[in-house]
């Protein structure tokens, strides 16, 4: 039900409603106590009752009240009334986006402003190696010794990258009891919208998701990929809205089929990918530039991307294709010099790093962090 203009929102009075959108109604209203006009925007007692949506509308508020930024309002408040929950937020007069993109288009810099980055923080999720390391699953690769310090010091390095690359740094601690809780990759796939905890494949690894669960909580909507599903994070590439799964011995087609009905909300279509001799599809593919990707085409179609360019591994180093891109740099293994020489040839920056230990351990680059924007 719309307000009408002299209600009463604790200490602000409705002048006019301003606009209206999925998440709710926007009014001019008169601060009374400072005697200043103010945006307030309200979320409909139909949409409050449900959890969901009251949850996304208190992360927005929290969003908003850490930024100072010129192209974004100032949050003066926040409250309940009657079942209404309402932010009271900075008036800016001016013309609606509709009437404005009715003079022609906008220009980039005003849509995407060139210091965005000094309010939106990157956070990179890791977690410290297991001193079970040795014990990791295996599945594609013969066991070969790990040393546990060297491992530890390499991991130490790949943080330091992540920090030199932008990324706010969460280093969970170790998990004496789960031999692969290093790849946190696994355990969660975030999005803007959501995070989805999965369900590893591998039953060992299933511990891994409630610590991960926990550091993601205050960042987003936690969702769930639930029995008889498995789904490990390693087997999902995104591409835009498109995400890609992998149909390996760690995902299978329930948990893939139960990706797509989560995300569908969020406008992300699921594509089933068949991948071959190797344990998961970023081990075949990568995304290293805009539209390029590092592939293995004897374990993944390259016509299960459509229109991508491609960057093919070197033929003797067919475990290449796992690659992680932060901005313009590709974090990447040394020790795949020759299609590291590859990436480079097409132009593309390349932050060599020493994982070896983690390569015994059938992992990779992007298994070891979950990056993503707080904004």
């Amino acid at each position: 039900m719309a307000l009408t203009a002299g209600t009463k929102l604790g200490p602000y009075e409705i002048v006019a409603a301003a606009g209206a959108g999925g998440m709710g109604e926007v009014y001019r209203a008169r601060d009374t106590r400072l005697g200043r006009d103010v945006a307030i925007k309200v979320l409909p007692s139909h949409l409050s009752s449900n959890s969901d949506l009251r949850q996304r509308f208190e992360r927005e508020a929290k969003a908003i009240s850490s930024l100072n930024h010129p192209h974004i309002c100032t949050l003066y408040d926040v409250g309940r009334q009657e079942g209404i929950d309402f932010l009271v937020m900075e008036f800016v007069e001016g013309e609606t986006l509709g009437h404005r993109v009715e003079r022609g288009a906008l220009p980039v810099e005003q849509v995407i402003p060139d210091r965005i980055q000094e309010w939106a923080m990157r956070i990179a999720i890791t977690r410290r190696v297991s001193p079970a390391f040795a014990r990791c699953e295996l599945t594609h690769l013969a066991r070969t010794p790990i040393d546990l310090r060297r491992a530890a010091e390499q991991h130490e390095r790949y943080e330091e990258c992540l920090r030199g690359l932008g990324c706010e740094v969460l280093s969970l601690a170790a998990e004496p009891e789960l031999p692969d809780s290093v790849f946190v990759e696994d355990a969660a796939l975030v999005l803007e919208e959501a995070a989805v905890l999965t369900r590893p494949g591998a039953e060992s690894r299933r511990g891994e998701t409630e610590s991960l669960a926990r550091a993601l909580a205050p960042y987003r909507k936690l969702l769930r990929i639930e029995a008889p599903g498995t789904l490990d994070g390693g087997d999902v590439l995104r591409l835009g809205r498109r995400l890609y799964a992998g149909r390996t011995s760690r995902s299978n087609r329930e948990g893939i089929a139960q990706l797509a009905t989560l995300v569908a909300p969020y406008g992300y279509t699921v594509v089933p990918v068949e991948v071959r001799g190797c344990l998961h599809l970023k081990t075949a593919v990568t995304q290293v530039a805009e539209n390029t990707l590092l592939i293995n085409s004897r374990m993944v179609e390259r016509a299960s991307f459509g229109a991508a360019e491609f960057v093919e591994v070197d033929p003797g180093e067919p475990h290449a294709g796992n690659a992680l891109l932060l901005d313009q740099t590709v974090v990447y293994p040394a020790a795949n010099e020759k299609t590291r020489r590859r990436l480079e040839e097409r132009g593309i920056k390349v932050a060599a790093l020493d994982v070896s230990e983690v390569l015994k351990a059938e992992g990779g680059v992007t298994c070891c962090s979950l990056v993503f924007s707080t904004v």
